[in-house]
């Protein structure tokens, strides 16, 4: 009885045997001859099949299989591929059908990279070549392999739902308080002034879910999005909107300043520490990393200041939250 070195061994000797066959043109030919359907002949276009050198193995199967990959041509000129798996496992994979879809997948990706002007995948007709002892029993079919077969191959290969949010009623966007509001501002984030006067029609949604645990949380998310993509300018106008539907509008209002504040911190840091770099090239690293990052606060605090003028906190208030004198924030809002 052979050990599985033995075996190993026999298999790399065979499937060496089996690549050098097919650089011969008569040996290739009348293997696909033989062993293609019909239906597929039918359409690769004659003498265009010819082997490639990649491979799709993973290192640690590559004992017990061997695969070859084969471009060929359609009849349309289209690229097509054919690819042939080895296995010569002493035991059925059980899931050999998944690993050959993956496969036959990344030969589409790899056609991808390779072709990206192309806007068609190419068709990928795979073979397994049974090597190993006794029956081949393994599932051929991956959808087989799940527990409801008919409906992972329609999840799969049929059209893919689409939300389209332009294309659905506001009235049915709004249905639910948790989905409105958001839904609501995702179709129309593009035209601010038309969403100002949606949020403003559907305000009860906020006052909604203001009612709701976790909805304060929910929505002031929801808010600081908003607040990121409208024009600067327009920020007072969303606060007003939502202090007339949540009588909290200066409490939103503070908190989203709080959000920029700590946002602009991140961003001033970072924007101190890569001046810091700069100068450090020519003046020593800590010396200028140190003189960054003072640089970077100082701009990051009037960056802040700017926002929350824009948003319409007060000049103590701001003073309060940057540690800008009165004189410099007012300065700032003249330039603005």
């Amino acid at each position: 009885m052979t050990n599985d070195t033995e075996d190993n061994s026999v298999t790399q000797a065979h499937d060496k045997m089996l690549k050098k066959a097919f650089e011969y043109p008569e040996y290739l030919k009348g293997f696909f001859d033989q062993h293609l359907p019909e239906q597929i002949k039918h359409v690769i276009l004659p003498g265009s099949i010819k082997i490639t050198k990649e491979t799709f193995i993973h290192e640690n199967l590559r004992n017990s299989a061997c695969d070859m990959l084969f471009s060929a041509k359609l009849k349309d000129k289209s690229d097509a591929y054919i690819y042939l798996l080895i296995e010569a496992q002493s035991t059925n994979d059980p899931f050999m059908a998944f690993r050959l879809l993956k496969y036959m997948t990344q030969i589409c990706d790899r056609h991808l990279k390779n072709h990206p002007k192309q806007k068609n995948l190419p068709m990928v007709y795979p073979i397994v070549l049974w090597q190993g002892k006794g029956k081949y029993n393994a599932k051929r079919n991956v959808w087989d392999l799940f527990n409801e077969p008919e409906l992972a191959r329609k999840t799969w290969f049929e059209d893919c739902q689409l939300l389209n949010v332009q294309e659905v009623p506001d009235d049915i966007l709004t249905h639910n308080i948790w989905t409105g509001m958001q839904q609501l501002i995702t179709k129309y984030i593009f035209n601010p002034a038309v969403l100002y006067q949606k949020i403003d029609q559907y305000g009860y949604l906020l006052k909604s879910l203001d009612q709701k645990d976790l909805g304060y949380e929910f929505y002031h998310n929801i808010l600081h999005y908003v607040l990121t993509r409208i024009p600067e300018s327009d920020r007072i106008i969303l606060i007003k909107i939502l202090d007339k539907h949540t009588n909290k509008g200066q409490q939103i209002m503070g908190s989203l300043a709080d959000s920029f504040i700590q946002q602009g911190k991140a961003e001033g840091i970072n924007l101190g520490i890569e001046k810091g770099i700069d100068l450090g090239r020519a003046e020593g690293i800590e010396k200028g990393v140190s003189m960054g990052i003072e640089k970077g606060i100082d701009l990051e605090k009037r960056e802040i200041a700017k926002n929350l003028i824009r948003i319409g906190l007060s000049m103590q208030d701001i003073s309060k939250a940057t540690d800008l004198s009165i004189a410099e924030i007012q300065q700032l809002a003249k330039a603005l």
